[in-house]
């Protein structure tokens, strides 16, 4: 239950975000039995958007995925990572280069994630509750747990194919370019890079062996369009009729790390590298297409910066009046609804559907300044009414240490001191928010006053 609860976790956390169809109830479900097993997953196509690219995933899946652990076999049998057929077209950028609304909506994406980012900052434990016994205690089995999965994990890579078209000159053939490799495998092994499980818990030495076969990379100056990602596993059977600059080839990559901290005379990770045959061309079509594609993104980025720019203006013009025209009712709305996100324990209800909608256009209208500050208001007096030794933690992160506290093995992740009322009531906070604005004789329509110096 703890080894399927920490995986899942990982998976849903860091990996959902990338494909789609993917149910974290079913990853946790599957996980328990010790075997996760999902095919034809969906690569999300805007997932990557967050990095200004000025390329765009056109269409991505990945074939099969496989995952097998047992932690009553941790010991004795390794953790196994199998990935087949993973295709991925990529193409020019247009959405965010000609669309101001859309761009103005990546602008308000960033700030939102640059919030969320400062509030797990926030709500995260602190050095004091760090030391305590049962932070120290979970802490360390985690740790524990991950050192041994990653010690033993192998991972095997088969059928993976990169593919950008550009589409730039709208003709019937594009320009492409293409990485492509045949397998990969990453596994444990011993002094002599023999596969072995490394079952020594008190070795501070480990040996990983990385080897692939037929890693090549193409460009085609001229070839059909590809809307199917599917479509790319035909590479494997046809590969002589793709024009290689580095033709397909294998190798070895060997690591030896160590973790013994005390010894300085040894390097921490050594590493070495082996390929039996390399073979480079670049025919003079290629080198000027090439160059042609590299001119066109160039261009893309460039117009990205240019509606990017002129879409921060314009979400900074809206937001700078917004904050002109705030009422001190609407920041006292934004700090209660942003409350029902914080371990309240019973005193105020989840929020409704229409006030998560409500949060979420205040959020988009405002500075980041602005929310930065009502968010901190907000998380002192939810730390005033929970009480000394209580940790501020988001509605769902409390609810599930609960859950949590209740299993068996509720040790390891410490134990729940639940109230059902507050300290000090909202009635009194309200009483104490209007004596603060009449002593500094704050007025929330005032637009003299400059926004409060805080970090970005």
């Amino acid at each position: 239950m703890v080894l399927s609860g920490f995986v899942a976790g990982f998976i849903n956390q860091y990996f959902s975000q990338y494909v789609r169809n993917v149910d974290p109830k079913n990853v946790a479900t599957s996980l328990m039995g010790g075997k996760l097993s999902l095919h034809n997953v969906e690569l999300k196509t805007e997932a990557l958007d967050f990095l200004q690219l000025p390329i765009e995933v056109h269409a991505g899946k990945i074939g099969r995925m496989m995952l097998s652990l047992s932690y009553t076999r941790l010991s004795t049998e390794p953790v196994t990572v199998v990935l087949k057929d993973i295709y991925l077209i990529a193409r020019n950028r247009t959405s965010v280069a000609y669309d101001l609304k859309e761009a103005c909506n990546a602008v308000i994406s960033a700030k939102l994630a640059k919030l969320e980012n400062w509030q797990k900052k926030q709500l995260s434990p602190s050095p004091t509750e760090k030391n305590n016994r049962v932070g120290k205690e979970k802490m360390k089995f985690q740790e524990k747990l991950a050192l041994t999965i990653l010690k033993n994990l192998q991972v095997t890579i088969e059928n993976i194919h990169i593919r950008f078209e550009d589409h730039s000159n709208g003709g019937k053939f594009v320009p492409c370019a293409g990485v492509c490799m045949k397998q990969l495998t990453i596994c444990t092994t011993d002094a002599d890079f023999k596969k072995k499980f490394d079952s020594n818990h008190q070795s501070k030495i480990h040996y990983k062996l990385l080897e692939f076969k037929d890693l090549g990379v193409y460009f085609n100056p001229k070839s059909n369009r590809i809307e199917r990602s599917e479509l790319l596993g035909d590479y494997f059977e046809h590969i002589s009729e793709y024009k290689h600059l580095v033709s397909p080839f294998g190798g070895y990559l060997r690591a030896r790390l160590s973790s013994d901290v005390k010894n300085t005379s040894e390097p921490k990770l050594a590493i070495s590298c082996g390929f039996p045959s390399l073979r480079v061309s670049l025919a003079k079509e290629q080198y000027r297409s090439c160059l042609d594609m590299l001119l066109s993104l160039s261009r893309t980025r460039s117009r990205i910066d240019e509606i990017l720019k002129k879409a921060k203006n314009s979400v900074d013009a809206t937001e700078e009046a917004n904050s002109k025209n705030q009422s001190k009712s609407c920041q006292e709305r934004y700090i209660l609804i942003y409350k029902k996100n914080l371990n309240t324990q019973g005193w105020l209800s989840p929020k409704t559907e229409a006030e998560e909608k409500e949060l979420l256009e205040m959020e988009q209208g405002l500075k980041y300044e602005a929310l930065i500050s009502l968010r901190l208001t907000a998380m002192a007096e939810v730390r005033r009414q929970l009480g000394p030794g209580k940790d501020l933690m988001l509605r769902e992160d409390s609810e599930a240490e609960e859950s949590k506290n209740k299993s068996m093995f509720g040790w390891v992740f410490g134990r729940s001191n639940k109230s059902k009322a507050p300290h000090v009531l909202e009635s009194e906070l309200q009483r104490e928010r209007e004596s603060l604005y009449a002593s500094i004789e704050f007025n929330a329509n005032d637009n003299s006053e400059s926004e409060p110096n805080l970090p970005k």
